[in-house]
């Protein structure tokens, strides 16, 4: 059985570069551009492992993550950041992810992540 990742992130050509990643790696992947949208897609289909963009507009990934982690506890969780906040990331880790990362990604080192994550 294929594992199914949500990639979330307000921009596109974040999402479309790890979904491209992601799906040559052998996941299904599906992406999400804003927070309500994110949360959509968990409620339509639950994703195995959500990627979520810490700073968004609107609805930040931290609120996101407590929304998932309330409804669906499951799910696992990869924050993603490109402004390193020790206090936001230590909130996420609270809150129940299972690791923050810093952009630009180092897509092995995230592929490490996911698998160790799904496991």
């Amino acid at each position: 059985m294929t594992n199914r990742i949500l990639v979330v992130d307000d921009e596109e050509m974040v999402c479309e570069v790890l979904k491209q990643f992601l799906i040559a790696r052998g996941f299904e992947v599906e992406c999400g551009f804003t927070g309500p949208a994110a949360l959509a897609k968990v409620e339509a289909e639950p994703p195995d492992l959500v990627l979520l963009d810490i700073r968004m507009p609107g609805m930040s990934g931290e609120q996101v993550l407590a929304k998932i982690k309330a409804t669906h506890p499951g799910i696992a969780v990869i924050m993603v950041t490109a402004l390193r906040d020790v206090e936001v990331s230590m909130r996420c880790m609270q809150l129940g992810a299972i690791e923050c990362l810093s952009k630009p990604l180092d897509l092995e080192n995230l592929e490490r992540c996911i698998r160790s994550s799904l496991r």
